[in-house]
């Protein structure tokens, strides 16, 4: 949970004039954890975890080619509206056959679905003066 910086500057004063973290809490009307997280200073609100960039697979095409497969199954049963497959429920009948994570599964099936649908632009040129597009107009001849 991130705060704002009034709110740490608050919790930091308190610190200061010697109250405790439960007499803190209740003041500022906070989780106790909130203020022992930011009560010695060591953590500021713009902390971010820096995580690592995300590791391709070496089992990321089998994946990617299950997930196809599930989802061309679903596709095929003609599911409803809300029963239509999502990322959840396909981690859930993947995570048997692969050692893959929740969040490994739905970023292979964001990239799957961006490939998956064609892009549904068609660029259009004309020459100058060829075609006229006109939102309203009103004309008097």
């Amino acid at each position: 949970m991130t705060i704002e910086n009034e709110l740490y500057g608050k919790i930091r004063r308190c610190h200061r004039q010697g109250l405790s973290m439960r007499r803190t809490a209740e003041i500022l009307n906070v989780s106790r954890h909130t203020v022992k997280r930011y009560w010695e200073g060591a953590h500021t609100p713009d902390d971010r975890k820096n995580y690592p960039q995300a590791l391709e697979s070496e089992h990321k095409a089998m994946i990617m080619e299950a997930l196809r497969e599930y989802f061309e199954e679903c596709r095929k049963a003609g599911y409803s509206k809300k029963q239509q497959p999502n990322a959840k429920t396909a981690w859930v009948a993947l995570r048997d056959r692969f050692q893959a994570g929740e969040s490994t599964i739905r970023r292979y099936v964001r990239e799957l679905k961006a490939n998956m649908h064609a892009k549904g632009f068609i660029p259009l040129s004309f020459e100058p003066g060829e075609v006229m597009q006109v939102d309203w107009c009103e004309i008097k001849a």
